[in-house]
């Protein structure tokens, strides 16, 4: 592997050079620090290495790359000197996690070395790694991995376009992405396999029978056992909820202690655990709500009314997506209902006021209607839709789905809460008069019923 190709490799955005031959002086390099590379250098090295072959860094990681034509030609332990040499200037330049590499430009083997101290020697040479990784890859083994979902899933999506292409079908696919994945997380090694015997003949295993080997150590020990299962049902479905219910009991069966993992069997988990809390949320805001209204309006049976009205509309705008052909993220019943209901139910408080107002006065009920409606479409307008302005713009502009879906439902939301409140409230109204008048502390002088009658023929 040349210098070309060992560039490539780790990453040529992180190289850092500062000689006209690309290689780097600790010498300069110290000295910009304010200090001296004869400060750190060992009488049995002297002053002969002071230029390092490839220097890679970021904010946090530094890769040290020396490059030697074979190392059979060299002194393993003059070599080795060399690269500890290079780590001790690199510790005093910068405060830098630091990987260490010898490399082969005449074959493939690399020799790396990194972790708390970095000491260049035969007993603390990371014999796993046998291939260079990217800038990224050491970074991950230093600091710890943090998977980029976006790009995995980029990936997985382009690998399985590709099998498509070529007529593999799904079982397959899915079969081989699987096992791509599994070699992946494990750090399964395809090139220059190591020469490995079958315990049972003393043979020497064909390379393909290594790998193979090797995915089944990944997949049985002498502790566990790991299994594939396939489906043709989509995730979240009912047909596979059942059938990840029944693969859970056949599971037990054998071993109390076994799970079931993957994409179907986490949605199935979110589904319970999203059906539980919505039906509790639902409930705390419906009775914290009911209670406010209650003693602001002194009445039992307008919290009623008025909630009946907006949930109508929460039960309206949740059920619409299934008509329309759309899917919602799993925490979105949750928070349409509470911010629909709590950002809503104030234009029906506001029309119940006025009506209740208007009774007070001495108003029949259709006049008193005719009032609160007359008087609250402008409020009730002007509040709505600056609701579904504010969220409705968001919604066309974010390219994030589930942001865009919510501030979609939140939109949608305020204009049916909106449109119920004047058309269905009214009428609500008309229709529980009496009730409402019975059952409401400042009401229950007003006459009702027969008595509204007999005091308008009075009059």
């Amino acid at each position: 592997m040349n210098r070309f190709d060992i560039i490539n490799r780790i990453g040529d955005k992180y190289r850092v050079g500062n000689t006209e031959t690309g290689e780097f002086s600790y010498a300069q390099a110290l000295k910009t620090v304010g200090k001296d590379i004869k400060d750190y250098q060992k009488a049995t090295t002297g002053t002969q290495h002071k230029f390092l072959d490839l220097r890679f860094e970021n904010e946090r990681l530094a890769v040290l790359v020396e490059c030697k034509n074979k190392f059979s030609r060299w002194d393993k332990a003059k070599i080795q000197g060399q690269l500890q040499d290079y780590v001790r200037f690199e510790k005093a330049y910068s405060d830098k996690k630091i990987v260490a590499i010898l490399a082969e430009t005449d074959g493939d083997e690399v020799w790396v070395w990194f972790g708390q101290s970095v000491i260049i020697d035969d007993e603390h040479r990371m014999e796993e790694e046998t291939v260079l990784r990217t800038f990224e890859e050491y970074e991950n083994l230093c600091f710890g991995r943090v998977n980029d979902k976006i790009k995995v899933v980029d990936s997985i999506k382009t690998l399985n376009e590709k099998l498509h292409s070529d007529g593999i079908n799904e079982k397959l696919r899915s079969q081989f992405v699987g096992t791509c994945l599994l070699a992946l997380k494990n750090g399964l090694v395809y090139k220059n396999v190591k020469e490995t015997l079958d315990p049972k003949t003393g043979k020497k295993l064909a390379p393909e029978r290594v790998v193979l080997k090797s995915i089944k150590d990944i997949l049985e020990s002498d502790r566990w056992e790991l299994l594939l299962i396939n489906s043709e049902y989509a995730p979240a479905s009912d047909e596979v909820n059942d059938q990840i219910t029944s693969l859970n009991t056949i599971l037990k069966s054998y071993d109390k202690g076994g799970m079931i993992i993957g994409e179907a069997p986490c949605m199935k988990d979110m589904i319970e655990t999203t059906d539980h809390d919505f039906a509790v949320v639902t409930a705390v805001s419906i009775l914290a709500i009911f209670i406010i209204i209650l003693l602001v309006e002194k009445s039992l049976t307008l919290p009623v009314v008025l909630i009946a009205v907006i949930e109508l509309g929460i039960f309206i705008n949740l059920g619409l997506p299934h008509y329309l052909g759309q899917s919602m993220a799993f925490i979105t019943p949750i928070c349409i209902s509470t911010i629909q209901l709590g950002a809503t139910v104030d234009y029906a408080i506001l029309m119940t006021t006025r009506y209740k107002a208007e009774r007070i006065a001495g108003q029949s009920k259709k006049d008193a209607v005719w009032t609160a409606l007359y008087t609250s479409i402008p409020s009730i307008f002007v509040s709505g839709m600056g609701m579904f302005a504010a969220t409705f713009g968001v919604a066309l502009y974010s390219d994030i789905e589930i942001v865009s879906s919510m501030c979609m439902l939140i939109a949608r939301g305020a204009v049916i809460s909106m449109l119920l409140v004047t058309f269905v409230l009214p009428a609500m109204f008309m229709l529980l008069d009496t009730v409402i008048c019975k059952t409401t502390l400042d009401m229950r002088h007003i006459p009702c019923g027969k008595k509204a009658k007999e005091v308008i023929e009075h009059e």
